[in-house]
């Protein structure tokens, strides 16, 4: 955003998320994610920041969202944005995940947790590499 302290969107109002890298504004901001806007639809529920505020989605072009805002709030930079209604076509192990997978298996842990699973397939790749990774014996 322009203004380091965000914005506050109010409720009825029309927002934007892009791709474009200008900064944010009380209209709209970039939403750094194309997987995101590719996988919403209209009707989809957007919650950013943690659900403290909630869009839905009601327009669709190339590269962005019109979203209507039915929970108002402030959002600012680097807010993390919620998909309940969306699967995205990605996988939730991030390298860094699969790098601590893979440590973790070696020193023993118990059991391990995947947060962020959509799809039947997110769970048979953890699986699968558990299978690979995990110490014999």
């Amino acid at each position: 955003f322009s203004d380091p302290n965000g914005v506050t969107l109010t409720q009825g109002q029309i927002f934007r998320l892009d791709l474009d890298s200008a900064l944010g504004d009380g209209t709209r901001v970039q939403l750094p994610h194309p997987e995101i806007i590719e996988a919403s639809e209209i009707g989809h529920v957007l919650l950013i920041d943690d659900g403290k505020v909630k869009l839905v989605v009601a327009g669709k072009g190339q590269g962005y969202l019109d979203c209507n805002v039915e929970v108002e709030g402030k959002i600012s930079n680097r807010k993390g944005v919620n998909t309940p209604d969306s699967v995205l076509d990605i996988s939730p192990l991030t390298p860094k995940d699969r790098s601590d997978l893979e440590y973790m298996l070696g020193i023993g842990v118990d059991w391990v947790a995947l947060s962020f699973v959509q799809r039947p397939e997110d769970m048979r790749e953890i699986h699968a590499l558990i299978d690979e990774k995990l110490p014999s014996g």
